[in-house]
């Protein structure tokens, strides 16, 4: 029998094949605009609090108006948020690490941890359902502080923690990974990692958009377009709720009672132990060596990437006097990365490029930006580095998908929660750096943190040429019909990379 149609399974796609990719899309979209709201809520809530209210309002955690002036109040504060033309001469740092978002991704490390390793014997859906349940809870807080007239500032942070203790958008990712690294083999490995990161910037893109067209209505009608939004969130996340756990199919095979109970080990933390020593395990023919460098490479890029998102509207504010016209930049930077993302790992699938020669690719398209940005003498020529680093978060897909490669797949779990580590440490570090250069520099010359990211993006590089010439594991995860030319030698199959 000619095994060559076998090898061949995963090269033509199936629309079933990408019904997580669709969730996801939807998850993220409301996860984003989540963010927002209760971003706009905290700043309505402290804004109302800077007021004149009542003494024995101050220090309560949930306070209701009394009287028609606290209602105009929060109407005024609720349009001035909406209608933001000027900025804060400052940005503290503590107020950039104190955030809705970091405080929820700082919350999801524990979970994230426990969760990625319980799946690789239970199953994968758990990092979908609790992600969602805190979603939920975020989405029912929402509607009772806009019905409440007045949210609560620690209410709102006692949310946004509950909502990182279930995962959040970490953990959705973590387990969106490791799905589609069960349902897929070598080959398709980085084009289907592409493709949920096409979702997941196009989510955030038409959150960024639609946020656009909903905040001006925030003038004439607080509560009643809040509580519109929050509702169309609530609906999508039990949409997704519903459907990963009706409609999308369990991506890998469990035994029933091999490993145990499975509510015994999530308590006891069994398997976490396989977690923390994941990296460090010993792995034959310099298995591990390549594993800690490619999560190294990951750190860094993530470092670097998310460093620049993270100062680059104030940058823009500051350098050029824009606003409103810093978001839609960000929304047609997330659809641009989406669509060239996407495009770029199926191209390099079908012509067999090396994944560390994408990661390359990519690392270049973002130091080449970062350089645009350097030197842009006007706000729109920063469209033009939008155009330039739309391969940037390839620094990251093919690096993903190497590990994916590198790893036992019934290490898949454990690799993608020390992944969801990493990703929780780059932008947290990334915060104190970037904005601790930039507020040093910004009163001189502001353009220094660009340096900063093309220093970075040279390390990167400089590692993946590393990886490129020592790595040989196949061009792109190509399984070029095995009779004719073998995936990996036989040197090389303690890597413990599997073919599905």
């Amino acid at each position: 029998m000619n095994p060559a149609p076998q090898s061949r399974l995963h090269s033509h796609f199936r629309a079933s094949d990408f019904v997580l990719e669709f969730f996801a899309f939807l998850y993220i979209f409301a996860h984003s605009s989540s963010t927002s709201v209760h971003q706009l809520l905290l700043r309505i809530s402290e804004c109302i609090y800077r007021g004149s209210v009542l003494p024995e309002d101050v220090n309560s955690t949930f306070p209701t108006p009394a009287t028609t002036a606290d209602q105009d109040r929060l109407d005024r504060c609720a349009a001035s948020m909406a209608n933001r033309s000027t900025r804060a001469e400052e940005v503290p740092l503590e107020d950039v690490m104190l955030s809705l978002p970091v405080i929820e991704l700082a919350c999801s490390l524990v979970i994230c941890m426990v969760v990625g390793g319980w799946s690789d014997a239970h199953g994968r859906k758990l990092h979908f359902v609790l992600a969602l349940l805190g979603a939920l809870i975020k989405d029912l807080a929402a509607l009772v502080f806009v019905l409440a007239k007045l949210p609560g500032r620690d209410v709102i942070y006692g949310v946004t923690i509950a909502s990182g203790l279930l995962g959040s958008a970490n953990l959705f990712a973590a387990g969106a990974l490791c799905h589609v690294s069960d349902n897929s083999d070598y080959r398709s490995r980085t084009a289907r990692i592409g493709g949920l990161t096409f979702a997941l910037y196009v989510g955030r893109s038409a959150s960024v958009f639609v946020e656009r067209t909903w905040k001006p209505l925030l003038v004439d009608s607080f509560a009643r377009t809040t509580v519109i939004v929050v509702s169309v969130q609530l609906v999508l996340n039990l949409v997704c709720l519903l459907a990963v756990t009706v409609v999308v199919r369990e991506s890998m095979r469990i035994m029933p009672g091999y490993s145990g109970s499975p509510v015994r080990n999530f308590v006891c933390m069994r398997q976490l132990k396989g977690v923390v020593l994941l990296a460090t395990r010993k792995r034959n023919t310099r298995g591990r060596e390549f594993v800690l460098i490619l999560c190294a490479v990951f750190l860094l890029a993530r470092f670097v990437y998310c460093g620049e998102q993270g100062v680059w509207a104030e940058y823009l504010f500051r350098r050029f006097s824009w606003t409103h016209q810093a978001s839609l930049m960000l929304g047609l930077q997330y659809v641009c990365e989406a669509v060239f993302t996407l495009l770029a790992a199926c191209l390099a699938q079908r012509l067999g490029f090396q994944d560390s020669s994408l990661a390359i690719a990519g690392a270049i398209s973002f130091m080449g930006a970062s350089a645009v940005k350097a030197v842009a003498l006007t706000g729109g020529t920063h469209g033009i580095a939008v155009i330039v680093g739309a391969l940037s978060p390839l620094m990251a897909v093919p690096v993903l998908a190497l590990l994916s490669k590198l790893v036992q797949p019934e290490e898949i779990g454990c690799l993608f929660a020390n992944v969801a580590v990493l990703s929780i440490a780059a932008p947290m570090l990334a915060n104190v750096a970037y904005w601790e250069v930039f507020s040093a520099t910004k009163a001189k010359v502001t353009e220094f943190i660009y340096l900063l990211s093309i220093f970075g993006g040279t390390l990167v590089c400089l590692l993946l040429v590393y990886i490129r010439r020592n790595l040989r594991i196949g061009s792109l995860g190509n399984l070029i019909q095995e009779e004719k030319v073998p995936l990996l030698r036989s040197f090389e199959r303690g890597f413990g990379a599997a073919i599905m």
